[in-house]
């Protein structure tokens, strides 16, 4: 099994700030309704946001999942381009009990896949989920599901190629068009 993340657009946080259009292309290419975000929110964003498509794909390269996925707005910014492996996911029952449960769960159905990178950098709680409606993330890899049955195949796939093999290899590619 092979996971990635390729990041094909790059949005700038100054103008996901300050352009309404600019913000409208990049929530339209996030896979998003164009939400109205409140300008204090966007006042926030600290770092560029990077929108791609994540796969999983079975060991002779047939795409079982595929779907948007962003990274980046606050903190240190979207994922970084390399290597990375996930080792566990917190299953539904254990998000519930988390204080910040709402930022992994979408239609009422959370999870949260941890990531490490396998090179060196000082980012560190990075990982996998769906998009809790909270806008923009702060380096993890972010999905928003459109249905729930999208949720649960995403995890069940990730959940049951860790079971089988123990660990997941996850591959970051940039290859993008900077969005200025």
């Amino acid at each position: 099994m092979r996971v990635q993340y390729i990041i094909n657009n790059i949005y700038s946080f100054n103008q996901l700030r300050d352009n309404d259009e600019y913000r409208k292309e990049a929530y339209l290419a996030m896979g998003d309704d164009y939400p109205n975000m409140m300008p204090s929110r966007l006042k926030k964003l600290k770092a560029d946001v990077a929108v791609g498509e994540f796969f999983i794909t079975n060991d002779n390269g047939l795409t079982l999942f595929n779907h948007k996925a962003y990274s980046g707005g606050w903190g240190k910014g979207h994922l970084e381009s390399g290597n990375y492996t996930i080792n566990a996911i917190s299953p539904p029952q254990a998000i519930i009990q988390i204080a910040n449960a709402n930022a992994y769960t979408l239609q009422n159905y959370g999870w949260f896949g941890a990531i490490f990178p396998t090179f060196k950098t000082n980012r560190t709680s990075l990982g996998l989920h769906p998009d809790g409606n909270i806008e923009f993330s702060s380096g993890c890899c972010v999905f928003p599901f459109k249905t729930l049955d999208d949720n649960k195949r995403c995890y069940s796939l990730l959940t049951s190629g860790l079971e089988s093999r123990g660990k997941l290899d996850f591959t970051v590619r940039v290859i993008y068009n900077e969005r200025t």
